[in-house]
């Protein structure tokens, strides 16, 4: 099954600042500082959300946390809207 990626964009990074936010190791991740980011979603939590409680501070913006596996946040944050699904193909 091929998917429709036209909604997606592309941007070239090559000369922007990157920061980490979350823990180091598992849980953290790296983005681009000085976008404009509009919504977040992430796709499996496990019990680690040091990364989204980071990006959250930073940005304010619609957000949806997915994780089948886990009944509930391992930490509550309000910010968050979780989702209790698994995101995948059928």
């Amino acid at each position: 099954m091929k998917m429709n990626m036209d909604f997606l964009k592309i941007y070239n990074i090559k000369n922007h600042n990157k920061i980490r936010l979350g823990d180091n190791g598992d849980g953290g991740h790296v983005i681009v500082q000085g976008c404009k980011y509009d919504c977040f979603i992430s796709a499996g939590l496990g019990n680690n959300i040091s990364f989204e409680n980071d990006f959250l501070k930073k940005y304010n913006i619609p957000n949806y946390c997915f994780d089948g596996t886990i009944d509930k946040l391992p930490t509550e944050n309000k910010k968050i809207n979780f989702i209790n699904k698994n995101v995948g193909f059928i």
